[in-house]
């Protein structure tokens, strides 16, 4: 009896016919800010983010761990951080502002001066230790941590519940947002549809140099010049906030268990 209902199901399962699911409705937006600085960039999520102290602490206990699977495998030396982590993480903290999926680049006070370069990056010093036996203790003190991707990948919102909050590039405000921008950028010699791949096209015309062109300068300044014209940036963030909104609605009481877990997982590891 049982296999017939099964099979009668499944029968019934393959005549019924498919249903769109509708998309949601976008969010209604609040008052539009205006972004002349990045400190002036505010989301409804920024509360919930791991802080630097948190991150750094994130940060020892992965080499801490990933030093004891050295020893254990008779490893002599050691492995630690070139800098300091917290230095990184100082100047990584407003790096979801300086480039956005939803405006590109961004960076009011240093565009004129290093265009689309972007500083900062954090080594980790293997001397002495076998690279391929590095490389594997390293990615078990990785996977060992909450979420398993890393402590560096904790700070990113992709790692909270759900996948953290949608990054709406398609949003209607956005897209005309972006078209006014590039209508912009074409009144003044640059052809280019898209705020990102503009800016990491002279990325990858500098490859692994530091030297900044007279022309990338021009094309940065260019691009600041018209986010600021067309409230680009100014429009992203409302509707980002919006989408934060959104996603705090659904996943609040996930979010703040999440962070709970992280901060047991530290007092397991002090």
């Amino acid at each position: 009896m049982l296999c017939a209902t099964v099979l009668i199901l499944g029968v019934f399962a393959g005549c019924a016919p498919e249903r769109a699911v509708p998309a949601p409705p976008e969010p209604t937006l609040s008052v539009i800010a205006h972004v002349s600085v990045l400190a002036d960039v505010h989301r409804p999520t920024d509360g919930y983010r791991l802080p630097s102290e948190t991150l750094t602490r994130l940060a020892n206990v992965y080499l801490r761990l990933k030093n004891n699977c050295l020893k254990a495998v008779g490893q002599p030396g050691s492995s630690f951080f070139e800098d300091d982590p917290s230095l990184f993480l100082a100047s990584a903290a407003t790096s979801d502002v300086t480039f956005s999926s939803l405006w590109g680049a961004f960076d009011p006070d240093g565009a004129h001066v290093h265009g689309y370069l972007r500083s900062g990056s954090l080594s980790e010093s293997d001397v002495g230790i076998d690279p391929a036996l590095a490389q594997e203790c390293g990615e078990k003190a990785a996977a060992a941590l909450p979420g398993g991707r890393g402590w560096f990948g904790l700070a990113s919102t992709s790692a909270w519940p759900g996948g953290g909050p949608l990054s709406p590039v398609g949003d209607s405000r956005v897209t005309a947002a972006v078209t006014a921008w590039s209508d912009c950028m074409k009144g003044r010699g640059f052809t280019t549809t898209s705020p990102v791949t503009f800016a990491l096209s002279f990325n990858e015309l500098r490859g692994a140099s530091s030297l900044v062109s007279s022309q990338e300068i021009a094309a940065a300044t260019t691009d600041l010049a018209c986010k600021v014209s067309t409230n680009l940036v100014d429009i992203g963030v409302a509707v980002q906030s919006a989408y934060d909104q959104r996603y705090l609605a659904e996943h609040q009481n996930d979010l703040i268990a999440w962070r709970a877990s992280i901060d047991q997982f530290l007092r397991d590891n002090a």
